[in-house]
């Protein structure tokens, strides 16, 4: 009943601030395919009736409804997102409808949390963990969004304590059970596969009895999930599955700014140090004080090394030379809800020290209940500082960063990458809709960015004379192209994402005098904004670039 009412709280919390966060890049894409999808998965019960069945379950019906050639991701989170704008959007303002999903799993994230952390540890450490979880603003910063990695993260999270549960009661129902969770986390996002390899390591060292449990449910059960949950496998399955999996092998890379420099994949270290300076200082302590107590137990104890394994599972797969890194923490966000499973973990052993320390001092006598007392207090004193630092950047929480790399100011001179996805744009429409020109020309770069202004155009969230321009593709940007560019422009519009920036950017990031309408987090730039004649300025005319 705790871990609900925690789950629930948690979802509230989300709810509550959902329209305070812009749209981001893949939202649009996620939307129209969710939108289809649902719509079919809706029509599916009265073709049953009128004579359109087979029709219905075609290759052609299917592959219109079903197939997303753009991004081509598993499609629970965006049928569900369909699904909850087309029955909920009449009476849930903004993007409430679409992002609900999102917020019900980050609830369900917090809930496991606290009911795994209860099992591993103790229930002190069980609220530390899973209130800490809330506050963790990486993680609760995507949960306002319809994206798949909070999803992906509370279905794996789901999985391994339902498997965990089914190891220590020999059950087959519970094991059965995880690999229907696997399932859908299969049809969420495809490194939800990483869980197969880390369970079955846990399982030879600890429970080698649960392996023919384990196989069955990650091997059988789970593939059929996966297959019945996704429509347009039914047709040419083998294909279709290759076609899936090439995609993701063969994904485009994509640009990451780390450490002053810009790579496509970037160094080794780089999930590890994105993890310490994105994640509040306190938290990290605590993850290391928990992570020391499971070491040194002896005999191991399996939950936490479940616990270990998992967190380090995610990460590990970040750090190889072949993989993606970018977008900050979000491709390894699967290893947050364990990670703070530990630092709670942690929390008992300061909690412990305080306790012997004040009976020592014979500051105890005369409280009642002061165990409870002072584990109340100490988990506010060190919940404090985290909470205050996501009030701070909210609603850009993608911009956090810890006081060791000096927050959001220091990571920029640091050289690591600003903020990403382009949410931030969503706190600019009212400066963008007070241009004072009619028809206003505005130059928008990189070009990706002018499809999420035309989504809030459509939503009528953004005045329809906006003309914008883009500047021409990286093959065609010969010397001198920012003058050519910024010919006849009123306005010149970016977010501070140095994966992104040209030459046009970065001359204007570091030489330009923004206007005041820009968006600043204290003193680090978010979102710049130069008027035409500004930027003219910078690439005088004859200036070589």
């Amino acid at each position: 009943m705790l871990a609900c009412l925690l789950g629930l709280a948690a979802c509230g919390i989300i709810v509550a601030g959902i329209n305070y966060h812009g749209v981001t890049y893949d939202e649009p894409i996620y939307a129209g395919f969710g939108a289809r999808a649902a719509r079919w998965t809706l029509d599916l019960i009265p073709a049953m009736f009128n004579g359109t069945f087979l029709q219905h379950l075609s290759a052609t019906e299917i592959n219109q409804s079903w197939f997303a050639t753009i991004d081509m991701q598993p499609p629970m989170v965006q049928v569900l997102s369909g699904l909850s704008s087309i029955l909920f959007g009449g009476f849930l303002g903004g993007m409430v409808a679409p992002r609900f999903p999102t917020a019900l799993f980050f609830g369900l994230a917090v809930g496991l949390v606290f009911w795994l952390t209860d099992k591993v540890f103790d229930r002190k450490a069980a609220f530390f963990a899973a209130i800490g979880l809330i506050f963790l603003p990486r993680f609760s910063g995507d949960a306002h969004l319809t994206t798949l990695d909070v999803p992906v993260s509370a279905l794996i999270l789901a999985t391994a304590a339902a498997f965990f549960a089914a190891s220590q009661r020999n059950s087959w129902k519970l094991a059965i059970i995880s690999g229907i969770l696997l399932g859908l986390a299969l049809l969420t996002k495809l490194n939800a596969g990483f869980l197969v390899i880390i369970l079955a390591i846990w399982l030879i060292v600890f429970n080698r009895k649960m392996l023919p449990k384990a196989a069955a449910a990650f091997l059988v059960i789970a593939p059929i999930i996966f297959l019945l949950g996704w429509p347009w496998l039914w047709h040419d399955t083998f294909g279709h599955v290759r076609e899936y999996l090439y995609f993701h092998m063969q994904h485009y890379p994509v640009n990451v700014y780390y450490l002053g420099q810009l790579y496509q994949y970037a160094p080794w270290h780089y999930p590890f140090v994105m993890l310490a300076i994105t994640t509040p200082p306190i938290f990290l302590l605590l993850m290391l004080l928990g992570i020391g107590d499971g070491a040194r137990r002896r005999p191991a104890k399996a939950g936490i090394w479940l616990l270990l394994l998992a967190a380090g599972g995610y990460l590990l797969p970040s750090a190889m030379p072949f993989a993606p890194k970018y977008n900050g923490v979000r491709l390894f966000l699967p290893a947050f809800p364990f990670l703070m499973s530990l630092a709670g973990g942690g929390f008992p052993l300061l909690h412990k020290a305080l306790v012997q320390w004040l009976e020592k001092a014979r500051l105890l006598p005369g409280l009642t209940r002061p165990q409870i007392r002072l584990a109340i207090f100490l988990g506010t004193i060190l919940m404090l500082p985290a909470a205050l630092e996501l009030t701070k950047v909210f609603p850009c929480e993608q911009a956090y960063y810890n006081t060791l790399v000096g927050g959001p100011e220091g990571a920029q001179k640091r050289g690591f990458e600003t903020i990403y996805w382009g949410g931030v744009y969503g706190s600019a429409l009212k400066d963008f809709n007070a241009f004072p020109q009619a028809s206003p020309r505005v130059l928008i770069t990189p070009q990706g960015v002018v499809s999420l202004l035309e989504t809030y155009q459509r939503s009528g969230g953004l005045r329809q004379d906006i003309k914008w321009s883009t500047p021409p593709p990286p093959q065609e940007q010969k010397q001198g192209w920012p003058q050519r560019a910024l010919a006849g422009v009123d306005w010149v519009v970016f977010q501070c994402a140095q994966s992104e920036f040209d030459e046009l950017s970065w001359k204007l990031y570091r030489e330009g005098r923004p206007e005041s309408s820009s968006i600043f987090l204290g003193n680090t730039p978010l979102l710049l904004f130069y008027k035409g004649e500004e930027a003219r300025r910078v690439f005088a005319a004859g200036e070589r670039p």
